[in-house]
């Protein structure tokens, strides 16, 4: 999804489920430029491997499940995204297990978790181009 397609709104609250706010703007030190660098870059990178994650699903491959899931897992540590680095760290333990019956709701729930992330990303970049 393009950073204009974002659909989900979420409220402050939503924040220290999703991300951890403090750390991320601690990595990218406040810097709104370097936090929209990270949000582009993601943003080319995720339909890549959330296709490879979808194919490995489909074809019953856990071994490059885990790969993908944890590749991913790797990616999403630099916007200390609290939830769906939880959900990738399921999906790559169900793969490192071959019990896959979970994998395809664990895939779909690490998509929406992906869409609240991006969207509360965006809303932090806007806070600090604001602040400035």
């Amino acid at each position: 999804q393009g950073m204009t397609n974002r659909q989900h709104t979420t409220s402050r609250d939503d924040t220290d489920l999703i991300l951890d706010q403090a750390g991320l703007l601690a990595y990218v030190q406040r810097d709104p430029e370097f936090l929209s660098e990270l949000l582009v870059a993601f943003d080319a990178y995720r339909p890549v491997i959330v296709e490879r994650i979808e194919s490995a699903v489909r074809n019953h491959d856990p071994a490059e499940l885990r790969e993908a899931a944890h590749q991913l897992k790797g990616s999403l540590g630099n916007f200390h995204a609290r939830a769906a680095v939880a959900t990738a760290r399921q999906i790559e333990l169900a793969a490192k297990n071959a019990t896959l019956q979970d994998a395809e709701a664990l895939c779909k729930r690490l998509n929406d978790e992906l869409d609240l992330l991006c969207a509360m990303v965006e809303r932090i970049m806007q806070e600090l181009q604001e602040s400035i």
